[in-house]
């Protein structure tokens, strides 16, 4: 080695660097992270540039959550180790845990050009593209991630969850299939199982939510909690609807204790909300300008109001492209307000008038490049409602249609659903309703000023005759009809409210 023809003294000291290098790593993987920091600091003192010791101190600090050490490690390491694909991924989960995504993304980018084989980056990037609810690239990188290490269980879950999120039902079961075999004590699958088409399910959904345990990420209670959710929506697949119903309060109570100050901080957004977007209609909104641009389609409605379905039925039109919740608002929204030299904002009814052009312009542009050639791009976050006067006003391409749906029906499936984030509302009846009126009102405020930029659609009468809402939404988005590609069935879900109506 070319360091044994130095002389001693600096061959001891490389010794003794590499000895307290290996200890401190080993202090690390046996959690003694406090101890592993100290050796770390003390070889970083002496050698600033000690890429092991960066490397070790960056992920005692991923392990201690100091995201922010973290990304300091990691981009010097990167810097004096740039054809090392870890360190950028290392980098990619500092972002992460800083809710930096897009800085993240790039991270990721950049080490699947060092090294395109690593199951772990395309895990990262289809959590990092599920944040930015771009489903179908998120399926992408699950899918690869999986395919590079089939041991991957949780990214096959993931790309189970995003199937079922995507309607992929028949892939999903694929997956779930692997899963059951697999990891049969997770609650999360037989919860994903209970998503599935009746026709599809063939395992005991009951016997496998008799197998499930308590994993390290929850708490006993949050375990309990969970597995009643699943339960409840297995007794209602079995039409025992007495005992789903008792379990169903049991665990939206459970839930429901936990959250009442998120609860009312989002009543007070709403109203803001509500007070903002009626301000910003008052000035008028421009008619339907049709320039060759791309045309943004709006699909709002209430969780579980069927904006998915509708969304699927659109998606066979050859010229209309499904971006699901996709975030180019909020992206576009916070690039306005950092390319205007003020505090970021991602929700576009907290941005100041002056700067929806900004917004305005880069959203085009997105649009524009995610839309892949076709006139018409779906987006259906329910969140967005909120900003839709203000889309309304600053983008006069943009359509409109509101899925609106019985409201014991669409209370009830609120009810039944355990929300991944958000949706404080959703796990008291009372408050489920005052959602639903806040959303119904926001769709007559908007009716009333959109004219022929929007349409008001009823679950009930999209299921009962499709071709024809499928047509109506042709005629809203200047489209040619092609029905003989519309789909066999899209399901029907009206009146499931009904065995309910006594504890309603």
């Amino acid at each position: 080695m070319a360091v044994r023809s130095g002389n001693p003294g600096q061959l001891n000291d490389i010794d003794a660097l590499r000895f307290e290098l290996v200890r401190a790593e080993k202090l690390r993987r046996e959690g003694k992270l406090r101890d592993s920091e100290k050796i770390c600091r003390h070889l970083l003192a002496k050698h600033p540039t000690y890429l092991g010791a960066l490397q070790t101190f960056g992920l005692v600090s991923l392990e201690k959550k100091n995201f922010p050490q973290a990304v300091t490690c990691f981009l010097t390491a990167s810097a004096e180790a740039p054809e090392d694909p870890s360190n950028f991924l290392n980098l990619a989960v500092a972002w992460i845990g800083l809710e930096r995504y897009a800085t993240a993304r790039l991270m990721l980018e950049k080490a699947l050009e060092l090294n395109p084989l690593v199951s772990e980056v395309h895990h990262l990037l289809g959590d990092v593209e599920t944040r930015d609810r771009d489903y179908q690239r998120a399926r992408e990188c699950y899918a690869e991630a999986v395919r590079l290490d089939a041991g991957n269980f949780i990214a096959l879950f993931k790309l189970a969850d995003t199937q079922v999120t995507l309607g992929a039902f028949d892939e999903a079961k694929a997956a779930l299939k692997k899963l059951h075999k697999k990891r049969p004590e997770w609650t999360a699958v037989t919860s994903l199982y209970t998503q599935l088409p009746d026709q599809l399910i063939d395992v005991d959904l009951q016997g496998l939510l008799d197998k499930s345990k308590k994993q390290p990420s929850e708490t006993a209670q949050e375990f309990e909690t969970n597995k009643k959710f699943v339960e409840a929506n297995i007794l209602n697949k079995s039409g025992k609807y007495s005992e789903a119903w008792e379990v169903l309060t049991q665990a939206n109570s459970e839930t429901s204790a936990s959250l009442k100050g998120e609860v009312k901080r989002s009543r007070e957004g709403r109203e803001r909300q509500f007070a903002l977007a009626k301000a910003a209609i008052e000035n008028g909104v421009r008619e339907s300008r049709a320039n060759g641009t791309v045309t943004p389609l709006f699909i709002f409605g209430a969780s579980r109001s069927g904006k998915t379905t509708l969304e699927n039925l659109l998606s066979s039109h050859a010229d209309i492209h499904p971006g699901f919740e996709n975030s180019n608002v909020e992206q576009s929204t916070r690039r306005a307000a950092q390319v205007s030299g003020i505090y970021t904002i991602e929700n576009l009814w907290g941005l100041p008038p002056k700067l929806w052009p900004e917004f305005a312009k880069d959203f085009k542009q997105r649009i524009a490049k995610q839309a892949k050639g076709c006139a018409v791009i779906t987006n259906t976050s329910p969140g967005l409602i909120g900003s839709a006067a203000q889309i309304a006003v600053s983008v006069p391409e943009a359509k409109f249609v509101f899925v609106d749906r019985d409201e014991r029906d669409l209370a009830l499936r609120i009810f039944m659903k355990k929300y991944k984030r958000g949706n404080f509302y959703a796990y008291d009846m009372d408050e489920i309703r005052d959602y639903i009126a806040w959303y119904r009102g926001f769709f007559d405020l908007l009716m009333e000023k959109l004219g022929d930029r929007a349409i008001r659609v009823s679950y009930e009468d999209m299921v009962a005759d499709y071709e024809a809402t499928y047509n109506q939404m042709l005629g809203l988005c200047n489209l040619e009809s092609a029905s003989s590609s519309l789909p066999e069935s899209i399901g029907n879900d009206v009146g499931c409210a009904a065995p309910y109506s006594d504890w309603f």
